[in-house]
């Protein structure tokens, strides 16, 4: 049996912590991608690992993108101080209370 390498392990759990903190259970998420609760169990144990129209469904069901679950960085991230691209992860990964403060802050 082929074992799962790490990138695929890295965007099976970020699909699973975006679950989490949109509160989505797996039986919902089959809901909207039209599979059974066993199979989304499965596919996050990579067995078999989502495919490529199944991560964007799933980014669309998650209110995420396919570059956030698969951790693609634009380029241009890559031009800012360090210290702004780790507010950018902190933000990334708040909870969405924490976000709707961070732009009440930032009058948006």
């Amino acid at each position: 049996m082929k074992t799962l390498g790490e990138k695929t392990k890295r965007t099976l759990q970020r699909i699973q912590k975006r679950m989490e903190e949109k509160h989505i259970t797996q039986a919902q998420l089959g809901k909207k991608l039209g599979m059974k609760q066993y199979e989304v169990s499965r596919m996050l144990q990579g067995k078999p690992a989502p495919t490529l129209d199944q991560l964007y469904d799933i980014a669309e069901a998650l209110s995420t993108t396919v570059e956030f679950l698969l951790l693609i960085r634009h380029s241009s991230l890559r031009d800012l101080k360090e210290e702004d691209r780790e507010l950018l992860l902190a933000y990334d990964q708040a909870d969405d209370e924490t976000k709707r403060v961070i732009a009440r802050l930032l009058n948006r």
